[in-house]
């Protein structure tokens, strides 16, 4: 049974011009090394003197055996806050902007281009052999593509990595009243000036909700009990995400980044009623199935140019989104 089709667009177009008197190169700034005028706070750990930027090289998540760049922010101080356990919601992608208030994620100084492109999503996407370390920055630092008032996480990539790389993980579990299986699959590389990355994420993306009940009807004359149902439900919510992302350096320092993302969803109920009638002789049992679709899909992107002294950004999001 497929949704009606109420979908929701969103048309986003940002344009920033920067001018200033000394133009700041981006990547440069995002993937500088640590500054060794810092002070080291712990093995692999160094913290500016203000304190208001503390890094994490990659040395320091050897320990952890870390996978993705997932699993290296869960052991930064509030980085698990950034990335669910599991299979998460869209419900809250629309509110994707091009604000500057709270916590924010970066990729090398940069933004992801998109909205339901979640943040937890993108660092399981990456490997954790492609990052060179991870920065979490309090306050404003210049040649960041964002000004944030809270904390943000740059978490900057190793330029010098060759070679293709790919992950995958595998999950089973009861969701509901049947086991279910979901995982994550992801593929990066890079071939001279062009990078990439696809990946594919299947199965449930909630736990499941079951929902246990039972109703009573009584005679209005005597009020006497004359029948009970017992009813019991479950809800699956189920899809498979595909995203895919490149990258383009050019030869005049331009950049530009395209992420897609397209998603198959589906919501799936079962109902099972079972009736007693009192006095009677046998349980009548009644049951309701029902399933919905719905199809996502994202085209984001920007394009950073060098202008004069100073830096046009223009960033475009289009979404449509099928409510279940």
């Amino acid at each position: 049974m497929r949704s009606k089709n109420l979908p929701s667009l969103t048309l986003c177009f940002a344009l920033a011009l920067t001018v200033v008197s000394t133009a700041f190169a981006q990547d440069e700034t995002a993937n500088q090394s640590p500054n060794p005028g810092g002070k080291a706070v712990a093995a692999g750990v160094w913290a500016s003197e203000d304190g208001s930027k503390v890094t994490y090289e990659a040395s320091y998540f050897t320990t952890y055996q870390p996978v993705t760049a997932a699993d290296m922010l869960r052991w930064i101080p509030g980085g698990a806050e950034l990335v669910p356990s599991g299979p998460r919601r869209n419900n809250d992608s629309d509110k994707r902007g091009f604000g500057s208030g709270g916590d924010q994620v970066l990729i090398n100084g940069k933004r992801i281009s998109g909205k339901s492109n979640d943040i937890g999503s993108a660092m399981q996407r990456i490997q954790a052999n492609a990052v060179s370390r991870i920065e979490v920055i309090r306050g404003t630092t210049a040649g960041l593509d964002v000004r944030s008032e809270g904390t943000l996480v740059n978490i900057v990539l190793d330029g010098e990595i060759s070679g293709g790389a790919g992950s995958w993980q595998l999950h089973s579990g009861f969701y509901g009243e049947d086991p279910e299986y979901d995982g994550l699959l992801s593929y990066s590389n890079s071939a001279g000036r062009l990078n990439y990355l696809v990946s594919a994420q299947f199965g449930p993306y909630n736990r499941g909700n079951k929902i246990d009940r039972y109703e009573e009807y009584r005679s209005p004359e005597t009020a006497a009990l004359t029948e009970r149902r017992e009813i019991l439900a479950y809800e699956l919510d189920e899809a498979l995400i595909l995203n895919g992302s490149t990258g383009w350096s050019f030869d005049n320092g331009d950049t530009l980044n395209v992420n897609a993302r397209i998603a198959d969803r589906e919501k799936n109920y079962k109902e099972t009623t079972q009736a007693f009638v009192i006095g009677g002789a046998g349980t009548d049992t009644l049951q309701d199935f029902s399933r919905l679709t719905g199809l996502d899909w994202e085209l984001g992107g920007d394009l950073e140019q060098g202008l004069g002294s100073g830096t046009l950004k223009t960033r475009l999001i289009y979404t449509r989104k099928d409510q279940l």
